[in-house]
């Protein structure tokens, strides 16, 4: 079977192949189908963002709020969360430092991912903390562990979900939950553990990128190291000190790295520099998509978000890039 993957180029083969000759009448049956395709939009650089030095632009990982892009930066002595309005590119804050009880402080060059809501931002750094802020005003409210794996509660923090009252965080080694009422400037640095997992998850050894994400009620972590993807019901987490049970497991082909949502599917970036397409109920893998539309190459993935229509990858790579996309379908035509 001949296959033609455009929105225009179908239309004109097919209008060659039956109206050209006005004394051909043949007609050539064929099937019409649509697919999926990662359309590139553009690329995110340091010098388009007004305000910001671009040689301190290192975005890791991404997140959206209405016009606003929250990027998680990794530079040395610039490790912070770049706040910007995407209508207009304007830097609208680079959090890299604030104020604890009159004396400075600032990231310690591990940040790894970032996460928000209505009211606050939360900074998940390596070094096995989180830092929290009002997204208002952008001031420092508290930090869930602490800087140093002895003396923390996180054993190097990789990603975290926010799931209406409570915080779920996959460190390392496990899954964790803390209850966003104890994350209190009283907490600092013993804000308690409400749940962890016990046996499902794997160390994760070499600093590979872990992800945690909801969809339809669930939360879905990956599992780097045994290449699977496993799914708690958040509802069932509600004893203090009970362990954390996964409902269900995917095993994948390829190491996964970080995953979303889009239109009831769940895509995962893996380690081969591939997106699979999963059906999130059931495991099974609908489709795998190794570049841009059209061939152009997006590198060395590393996390992906959704918002809407609108995708970002960033690499996982230093220097790391941010790409702008478009969920768009295309459709193909078979001549049967």
């Amino acid at each position: 079977m001949i296959k033609y993957y455009s929105y225009v180029l179908t239309f004109i083969q097919l209008f060659m192949l039956t109206g050209c000759n006005k004394d051909n009448n043949r007609e050539f049956p064929f099937t019409t189908t649509s697919i999926l395709t990662f359309a590139y939009e553009r690329l995110w650089e340091g010098e388009d963002i007004n305000g910001l030095d671009p040689s301190t632009y290192n975005p890791v990982s991404v997140c959206q709020s209405g016009d606003t892009l929250f990027i998680a930066n990794r530079a040395n002595e610039a490790d912070g969360i770049i706040i910007l309005k995407i209508s207009t590119g304007e830097l609208l804050k680079f959090l890299t430092e604030w104020n604890y009880n009159g004396q400075p402080e600032k990231f310690d060059n591990q940040i790894i991912d970032v996460a928000v809501n209505a009211d606050y931002i939360f900074v998940v750094n390596r070094s096995s903390r989180i830092d929290m802020f009002n997204r208002k005003d952008y001031s420092y409210v508290t930090t869930i562990g602490r800087t140093g794996w002895q003396h923390s509660s996180l054993l190097q923090c990789e990603s975290m979900e926010i799931f209406g009252d409570k915080l779920f965080i996959r460190d390392k080694r496990r899954v964790k939950v803390v209850n966003l009422s104890d994350c209190t400037p009283e907490n600092r640095f013993k804000v308690p553990i409400f749940a962890e997992s016990r046996d499902s998850t794997n160390e994760n050894v070499g600093f590979k990128l872990e992800t945690v994400a909801s969809h339809n009620q669930l939360i879905y972590v990956t599992d780097y190291q045994t290449s699977k993807i496993l799914v708690i019901n958040p509802a069932s987490v509600t004893e203090k000190g009970a362990p954390i049970s996964f409902i269900r497991s995917y095993r994948m082909n390829n190491k996964p790295l970080s995953m979303d949502f889009y239109k009831n599917k769940m895509y995962v970036v893996c380690e081969n520099n591939t997106i699979v397409c999963i059906n999130p109920e059931t495991g099974e893998i609908i489709s795998t998509y190794t570049a841009f539309a059209g061939g152009k190459s997006w590198g060395n993935p590393g996390r992906i978000c959704f918002s809407g229509e609108t995708f970002y990858l960033t690499g996982r790579n230093t220097p790391s890039d941010l790409h702008q996309g478009r969920i768009m379908n295309a459709e193909i035509s078979e001549l049967d």
